[in-house]
């Protein structure tokens, strides 16, 4: 049956504008929006949803979330997010071990730079905690850890501190019991309610393991899809992907094949990401890439050449230069057309931006680390601080940009990314900026919601059927009590759904 969603303010973010009512068929898909859906043949019998005269905007997609990892967090782990002390971190710690006694202790979200000392918890810290099961603690970028005595013991892996950054955790997380494969589809059933209940209307999801396509893979058999999911896929995966047949794009609506993961350097709050110059607060240290730049431009040629789309994680200045130099070297001139894709993209010269205006190389960026990150201008220094999140520079030059969120890295909102696109700031931080980033790369309400709209459907290969609220466009849209566009700009980040609406149908959030 055809449904008719009427009384509602709807920004269709396409050429009919803004319009009172849309008309989806059985399918999911728009057939009329405003006076054409109430003429349509298919509105005399369609089931009427009225949306209570609220905002209704094309749903938001989040180009880079690791929503498997979040959700596994949420049911398995300590929230350790928004710490402000050592002792409070080690209270909820302490606390989740009561409620999971035995096996591992694991933690994860802090940002040690809140903390008074400004320093990563300690083996000795976390022994407090757990003095007699392995304990392991993760920063909020997931770039470095910290483990405890007994955890360092059965890894065996010698360290005074326990602090470990990049590579020289994979012992660790490799000694961590893995879920079995009822928990990680119990896993995948939660992420679909966390991602709808957010306002995601569909995710680009970093895959970590073979488990976690066959969990989609099931949910999709089983109905049970109740947000549309591309599976960015590791680059250890790759060979085996290909190796059956299967490209970037592969699928259908609901789940599809995105790109081939692979990083280029670490992160800022690490300081591992890779710059041309010296970290400021951190004298002779400029990071590190993760591959030497001849075998990632060998790695992003496998990529290409296999029909498939690079996906490359680059922070840094340098590794921004690396990632272009791979992606232009393989793809030459269908650059373009191959639409590889850079993440983050975090710290960006002018002549860099020029070049991924020129090369059509897409970036994937996430404005909550605008206000999340407060610490870069003193990793850059102020000589370097116009390069930090230059959204609106880049925009402006013509660089095609998507949204993402990162979760479990930041919180999984899109109205919270969104509204700190439009602010660089966030309601707590009273009337400042934060902390020095630049006022004028902030974004118009409306750039910011196509960060996650028509710029994560082109940067999925989805702009025909994703992004607009247009005749012939998949039915998703998130319906809201206020509306972004008119509020005050600083209430936007909290901000909550009303509904959340995926092909035709209102999602389950619980």
């Amino acid at each position: 049956m055809a449904t008719l969603f009427h009384n509602a303010h709807i920004r269709t973010l396409g050429p009919s504008g803004s319009v009172d009512c849309l008309l989806a068929e059985e399918g999911g898909h728009i057939v009329a929006v405003g006076e054409a859906a109430r003429a349509h043949p298919l509105a005399a019998g369609a089931a009427a949803v009225d949306l209570g005269g609220r905002a209704v905007l094309p749903g938001p997609v989040d180009a880079h979330v690791h929503l498997l990892q979040y959700a596994e967090n949420d049911l398995y782990q300590a929230d350790l997010g928004g710490c402000r002390t050592l002792d409070e971190l080690l209270e909820r710690l302490s606390a989740h071990g009561k409620r999971r006694p035995e096996g591992w202790l694991l933690g994860a979200g802090f940002d040690h730079e809140m903390f008074p000392t400004h320093a990563m918890p300690t083996r000795a810290d976390l022994d407090r905690a757990a003095p007699n099961r392995p304990a392991m603690v993760a920063r909020l970028c997931y770039h470095v850890i910290s483990a405890n005595s007994e955890a360092l013991r059965l890894t065996g892996i010698e360290s005074e501190s326990g602090i470990l950054s990049e590579d020289r955790m994979d012992p660790v997380y490799a000694a961590i019991p893995k879920l079995t494969k009822a928990q990680t589809l119990e896993v995948a059933r939660h992420a679909m309610a966390l991602a709808a209940k957010a306002g995601f209307t569909g995710c680009h999801v970093l895959i970590a393991s073979r488990e976690e396509v066959e969990a989609f893979q099931t949910l999709r058999a089983n109905g049970e899809l109740s947000i549309r999911v591309r599976m960015q896929m590791p680059f250890a995966l790759f060979h085996e992907l290909t190796a059956t047949g299967l490209r970037t794009t592969f699928g259908d609506e609901w789940l599809s094949i995105g790109g081939i993961k692979m990083f280029a350097d670490g992160s800022m709050g690490a300081r591992t990401a890779a710059l041309t110059t010296d970290y400021t607060d951190d004298p002779g240290n400029c990071g590190e890439l993760i591959h030497p730049p001849a075998r990632l431009a060998e790695m992003v040629r496998e990529v290409h050449d296999a029909g498939c789309q690079a996906v490359i994680h680059a922070i840094g200045d340098e590794a921004m230069d690396v990632a272009m130099d791979a992606i232009t070297a393989a793809a030459g001139e269908n650059t373009r057309a191959a639409r590889h894709r850079i993440e983050h993209a975090s710290i960006v010269r002018p002549d860099q931006v020029r070049r991924l205006a020129d090369t059509g190389i897409v970036c994937c960026v996430q404005p909550q680390f605008t206000v999340t990150d407060f610490w870069t201008v003193q990793r850059l220094g102020e000589e370097r601080k116009a390069w930090i999140y230059p959204f609106a520079s880049m925009l402006k030059a013509g660089c095609i940009l998507s949204g993402g969120t990162d979760c479990p890295v930041e919180r999984l909102s899109p109205l919270e990314a969104i509204g700190r696109a439009v602010t660089r700031d966030a309601p707590w931080r009273g009337e400042s900026i934060s902390q020095g980033y630049l006022a004028d790369e902030r974004l118009s309400v409306e750039q910011a919601w196509r960060l996650y709209t028509t710029g994560s459907a082109y940067s999925g290969f989805d702009e025909a059927s994703r992004g607009t609220l247009e005749p012939g466009m998949v039915c998703d849209f998130i319906a809201l009590d206020a509306d972004p566009f008119t509020a005050d700009p600083k209430s936007i980040e909290t901000m909550v759904p009303a509904m959340t609406v995926v092909g035709g149908r209102i999602a389950p959030v619980s």
